[in-house]
């Protein structure tokens, strides 16, 4: 009998607040905390995992981050064409 095909796991992001810690919404993702201004430009990563290197906030979108999660707890790799910021 043929070994059974895995779903893979599926993370939620969950909206948590409508005007969080940058007066913008606030997700949750993965024991990560995704902040944004009220203009959704400018995002910032709250308790992502411990060993993530850099700083994560400037502008972009919460699924760039949520990539960078991922990444991160998945593999112990950044997405490719990302860097530490400084």
């Amino acid at each position: 009998m043929p070994d059974p095909i895995l779903e893979p796991v599926r993370h939620e992001l969950r909206q948590t607040a409508t005007a969080g810690a940058h007066d913008g919404p606030s997700w949750t993702y993965r024991g990560a905390t995704i902040h944004s201004n009220q203009k959704g430009t400018l995002f910032a990563l709250d308790g992502g995992p411990a060993d993530l290197p850099g700083s994560w906030l400037g502008v972009g979108t919460k699924e760039l981050l949520v990539r960078v999660v991922d990444a991160w707890l998945d593999h112990r790799r950044l997405p490719q064409g990302y860097r530490v910021p400084e």
